[in-house]
This record gives C-alpha cells, structure tokens and sequence, in this order.
C-alpha cells in the first residue's frame, strides 16, 4: 500500500522559496512550472519579457528560469534590464536553451546568468540546475514526497498514525516518526513499493524530534550504504514515474519549434 503526493516535502523551506518561468512557448512553459511544482517549489509564469520585469518588480522571485527566445526581447535583454534595475538586480537567473555557442555563453554570463539548461527542459536537469543555483545543500538525485509502509530493525511502523517513508530518492529517505535514533547508526529497513518490498542497510544522517525544528516533520533521515542495484533501479523508476505522471502527453500535443 502507497500514497504518493510530489507538491509538497519535509523540507518546508523549499515551498518559500518562489520561483519564475518565462517561455513564449505555452506548452513548455506550463511543462516546466509543473515540473517546478512537483519539485515542491511555489512559482508563477509570464509569457514574454515585459510581464516578467512587471511581475519581478512587483515580487522579486527567489530565481528566474527565461528561455533564450522570448516574443518580445532575447533573454539577455531580460537579464541586463533586471540588473538595471535595484529590485531585481539580485534575482539569479538560469536560461534555457537550444543552442549556446562560447560566445554567447560569455555574453550571458557577464549579463548575469548563473546557469544554462537544454530546452526542453528534462526533469532531471531542471532538479539538480536549480537546486544548485539556490538551495544551501544542493541535492544531485531527484527526491519525492511519498507515503510508504516501513520496517526498521525488524519492526514495522504504524501507518495508520502517519508513521512512514515521507521522502524518498534512490541514496535515502526520510521516515517520519517520533522515535531516534543516534547519527551514524545503522539500521535494517525494509520498505513497500506498489507491492515490492525494498531491502536495504541504511545509516542514519539526522534524526528530528517533535517541535525541534519549526514547520518540520519528527523523523530520521537515512542513507542508504547496502542495495541490490535492481532495487535502487526499481526506486528510481518509480520516482521518475511518479514525476512524469501526466507530463509527456501534455508536452506532445504540440511539438516546439522555433
């Protein structure tokens, strides 16, 4: 038995932060906001450049993801014309693209872009460029908010009172539940997946406890140190499912073109 939900996580930080998306491409744009939204982030769109400064210097996002060919102006012209202006001078941008030669990477980069992604945009990708452009402990492994029955040492949590996986990637997880466990312990875990019990030796990374850390779920974070490679297969399939549910046929009702 599982219940699976990605707009949400234990990381509660991650849902203050605000993110943009701005694509004259209708269907990529709501593609990649989507996406944004299944990574837990909270986020608006615009649909060319002069909504986006608008929007920006209304509400300064926590980041901007402009693709390279907007309607209305190039996505360097976006970029100098935030940096113009003191309200969003500080907004880090990361810019899609079909194509970047040095030269233009070098123009983007002294207009003030941090990072590059390949349109379309691949869920993978999008994850680890925009952890890596704002979150303090960037993660590299997709990770979703999950509801998995779990074993620890032997014992099986009580689902029923909320006990369970919460977050899951394919090197950890984090169960919440109200009991502890010391860092560095290790520990058995067994763990159902659409009716496929997962076996692995994990180590614990951290353990919370109730009301410890505000707006943040009493529980313990584990990696794992002990899987067969056809379970870690198996997690990150169903992760990536997960993620893709109802995406791709959304994506190729109109193919993008330029």
């Amino acid at each position: 038995m599982s219940e699976c939900k990605i707009g949400m996580g234990a990381d509660t930080d991650r849902e203050s932060l605000h993110l943009m998306t701005v694509d004259s491409d209708v269907n990529e744009l709501i593609y990649t906001s989507m996406l944004l939204q299944r990574f837990s982030y909270n986020g608006c769109t615009a649909v060319n450049g002069v909504d986006a400064l608008e929007m920006a210097k209304a509400a300064p996002p926590s980041l901007i993801i402009a693709d390279m060919h907007l309607s209305d102006m190039s996505g360097l012209e976006l970029i100098q014309r935030l940096k113009q202006d003191v309200r969003t001078a500080v907004v880090p941008v990361i810019v899609k693209t079909i194509g970047l030669t040095p030269e233009l990477e070098l123009q983007y980069r002294q207009a003030g872009a941090v990072d590059f992604m390949h349109s379309p945009v691949q869920a993978e990708e999008l994850y680890r460029t925009v952890q890596s452009a704002i979150e303090a402990a960037p993660r590299s492994n997709l990770r979703i908010h999950t509801r998995l029955p779990v074993i620890m040492n032997g014992k099986s949590l009580d689902f029923s009172k909320g006990e369970c996986v919460s977050d899951l990637s394919e090197q950890g997880m984090f169960v919440r539940t109200l009991q502890s466990c010391p860092p560095n312990t290790p520990v058995p875990v067994q763990f159902d997946i659409k009716g496929r019990l997962v076996t692995a030796e994990a180590q614990v990374l951290y353990c919370r406890t109730f009301g410890q850390t505000p707006f943040k779920e009493p529980g313990i974070g584990f990696k794992f140190v002990r899987i067969a490679l056809q379970d870690r297969v198996y997690i990150r399939a169903f992760i990536e499912e997960e993620i893709m549910k109802g995406m791709i046929l959304k994506r190729s009702l109109t193919p993008r073109s330029r």
